[in-house]
């Protein structure tokens, strides 16, 4: 099995960094594994000292097959920095493991990945993998016998996909008009929560900037799954506020079991109907809670 390229993208958290990185090396597939590291030029003369610390700290990484660090000399930004970076590399050599600088690793999450990425390499209707649950062990239910599953919503942390999926996304959402028309299309869309077809909107319109809304969208418009573990691999440490854009909150917080991941079955054919009612019901967004958003949303801007 030819091992796919590890990305990472790393900006002005030099704690994070170095935690995912120390967590990613302890990968049991770590020294026969290919890194590329991206690294995002300063937003503002604030950010200088944190990126510039970054940058020493992966100017002499050891521990994988080969490092390769871009130091970019603007500013790209989240979004712009991983749909040039992922396409630069999965370019070359046909699928890729994708990471951000907030992201600790089972020593298996490798493992999991490049397993899961040989064995739906060929899948149509699989779009991408990850190795973050949205589900906790304890929420899977009671009797699931297999050890993935399969799920209507894209996983941003910590996931991989491949050339036939990367370079058929349209980022520009030409169909965007024709997507708002249609409520059919909203509905296989909104499958993994309805929230998303609201993030589509705000990408449009500007609100926001980012690339996993537009991923997720073009899987959703291909009929295409992700391939999730049932235990997470992924613990996410970038919700302490220092995040661009993540809030402050232990909502997602998970313990690793360094055991999971070493010899799993990749034997689903289906997507399951709990599974993925517990995960459209986790995401989507009430009444209330949509009265709440809106409220803070005109509370903030008043100020």
């Amino acid at each position: 099995m030819e091992l796919a390229p590890v990305i990472l993208f790393v900006y002005n958290r030099p704690s994070h960094t170095e935690q995912t990185i120390t967590a990613l090396k302890a990968n049991k597939l770590a020294a026969d594994s290919e890194l590329f590291i991206y690294s995002d030029a300063m937003r503002n003369p604030a950010a200088r000292e944190n990126v510039n610390k970054v940058r020493a700290l992966i100017a002499n990484i050891q521990g994988f097959k080969n490092v390769t660090v871009i130091h970019r000399e603007v500013n790209f930004g989240l979004a712009k920095s991983v749909i040039a970076g992922v396409s630069e590399v999965i370019g070359k050599y046909g699928k890729a493991i994708v990471m951000e600088d907030d992201l600790i690793t089972s020593t298996y999450f490798l493992t999991f990945m490049n397993q899961a990425l040989h064995a739906r390499q060929d899948a149509e209707n699989i779009g991408s993998v990850s190795g973050f649950s949205f589900l906790s062990k304890e929420e899977i239910p009671a009797g699931y016998p297999h050890d993935i599953y399969y799920c209507f919503r894209h996983s941003s942390w910590g996931w991989g996909t491949w050339k036939r999926v990367w370079e058929k996304i349209d980022w520009e959402v030409k169909d965007y008009q024709q997507f708002c028309n249609s409520r059919e299309q909203q509905r296989v869309f909104n499958q993994g929560g309805n929230d998303l077809t609201r993030m589509l909107h705000q990408q449009i319109k500007g609100e926001i900037n980012s690339w996993s809304i537009r991923f997720d969208y073009h899987c959703a418009r291909n009929r295409q799954f992700s391939v999730l573990p049932v235990q997470s691999l992924i613990d996410n440490i970038g919700f302490d506020g220092s995040g661009t854009h993540c809030e402050t909150t232990d909502a997602f917080k998970v313990a690793l079991d360094q055991s999971f991941g070493e010899n799993l079955a990749f034997d689903v054919t289906a997507s399951n109907k709990k599974i993925n009612y517990l995960i459209r019901k986790k995401f989507s967004l009430t009444i209330l809670k949509r009265i709440r958003r809106k409220l803070k949303h005109l509370f903030n801007t008043s100020l």
